[in-house]
């Protein structure tokens, strides 16, 4: 009889060490899908960020190409900007990068980081024309 209680403990031990580990690995399991769950939404919202942040860049450096390009007098030499930006004012820390290719016709580049999260727009934009339609370019 005793022989048999012996038996019986070790059962027991054994069936709790199992239950433990199983316990243990499904705590594991929560905290790696939680943490995943974390980064995934922080990585969504860095990204949303920088988004916005590129978009509303490249706006308002085409307001302000288009309002200098209205300002000049016309047939005078212009010095068109390279950089635009930032304006911290407006929540936008990004520097847009301007390029002339004719007359009044500008390709303003912006690139925004949040966190790991990089955004590039592109935009071009004809301030000769009426009203100075932009045309959009996403890379």
């Amino acid at each position: 009889m005793p022989f048999e209680r012996r038996r019986q403990r070790g059962a027991a031990l054994v069936l709790v060490l199992v239950v433990a580990l199983l316990l243990a690995l499904a705590a594991l399991s929560l905290t790696f899908t939680v943490t995943l769950d974390g980064l995934a939404a922080r990585n969504a919202q860095q990204a949303a960020l920088a988004e916005g942040q590129a978009e509303g860049a490249v706006e308002l450096a085409a307001k302000v190409v288009v309002g200098s390009a209205a300002a000049a007098a016309p047939g005078a030499p212009s010095a068109p900007p390279t950089e635009l930006g930032p304006w911290p004012d407006a929540g936008i820390p990004v520097l847009v990068d301007a390029v002339a290719h004719a007359r009044g016709v500008y390709e303003l580049e912006a690139r925004a980081r949040v966190g790991s999260s990089t955004v590039r727009r592109l935009i071009i934009v004809d301030a000769r024309a009426a009203g100075a339609p932009v045309v959009r370019a996403r890379p």
